[in-house]
């Protein structure tokens, strides 16, 4: 994958962060109490995040934004690494996915806007479908919300969800409520506009639910758009062709030396199964 461009004008915001005290006594009072954690647990801990959080201000920033105090910051960042180590997201690689998870998860890095903020473009065709296969695609989608994160450093993403593949048969309220919460609770921040495109009228009312899934901070920054809109948040160096933008080229995150889901024996997967998701696949081209 080619590293994504950088932008020039856009209309988005610079992001404001709301801390209970003053940013470097917040910073180094959450680092001293780290320090005393790594001593009683040493191996709750995996040495990239204690690197990161020794040297990175974001990794303590994130989590004291919002917070009432500065202990409230410290257990939710601690639960974060230790769920961080639990689903050992610092072992997991892009090749223990199969080729087909990341063409349907379809996202594109497209680029930075003014503000340094990474734009990605998703264009999702999960569907209920793959519902067997659901604790691979757990582990995929918080890898992948890991790799998004570790992209866009402290600038966080924008995130257009194009939904033209999403139908109202297909929708999976788990998975996507199960991503929610993920970015919700372990990654604060990392989404600074979710922007939603070509979403069906008869999807409105499950969409509804899935604001419900969303905190408030999340759900301020949720726009449900127009495509006509969509210039109004959206440089037209980001915006494909197709939708009047200036995008000719799509570049779908897919990893070297990924193999088909049909070369994993390790997904346990029966030969109706197989024979099963080659036809969904199919039509999903």
């Amino acid at each position: 994958m080619t590293p994504p461009p950088s932008s020039s004008q856009t209309s988005l915001k610079s992001y404001e962060l709301k801390l209970p005290v003053q940013r470097e006594f917040g910073i180094n009072e959450m680092r001293k109490q780290f320090e005393n954690e790594i001593v009683k647990h040493p191996n709750d801990f995996h040495p990239i995040d204690i690197e990161r959080v020794r040297t990175n201000d974001w990794q303590t920033l994130r989590f004291l934004h919002r917070s009432e105090t500065v202990q409230k910051a410290f257990n939710r960042l601690i639960e974060t690494l230790r769920w961080k180590m639990m689903n050992q997201l610092h072992e997991i690689n892009d090749e223990d996915f199969a080729r087909e998870f990341y063409q349907i998860n379809s996202i594109e890095l497209t680029g930075r806007n003014s503000t340094n903020q990474l734009v990605v473009w998703s264009t999702s065709k999960y569907c209920r479908d793959f519902s067997e296969l659901k604790p691979h695609i757990m582990k995929f989608v918080i890898h992948e919300i890991e790799f998004l994160d570790r992209q866009s450093l402290d600038n966080g993403i924008i995130l257009i969800n194009d939904c033209k593949y999403v139908g109202l048969l297909s929708i999976d309220i788990d998975i996507t409520r199960y991503a929610n919460e993920i970015v919700m609770k372990h990654y604060p921040c990392m989404i600074r506009q979710n922007i939603v495109i070509n979403l069906s009228m008869l999807l409105d009312p499950f969409y509804r639910i899935i604001l419900t899934f969303m905190d408030d901070e999340i759900r301020d920054k949720t726009k449900v758009l127009n495509l006509k809109n969509l210039d109004q948040y959206l440089d037209a160096e980001f915006i494909p062709v197709e939708y009047g933008g200036k995008r000719s080229v799509h570049d779908v995150r897919i990893p070297n030396n990924t193999k088909s889901y049909m070369e994993m024996p390790e997904l346990n997967l029966t030969d109706a199964q197989l024979k099963r998701y080659k036809s969904i696949l199919s039509r999903l081209q």
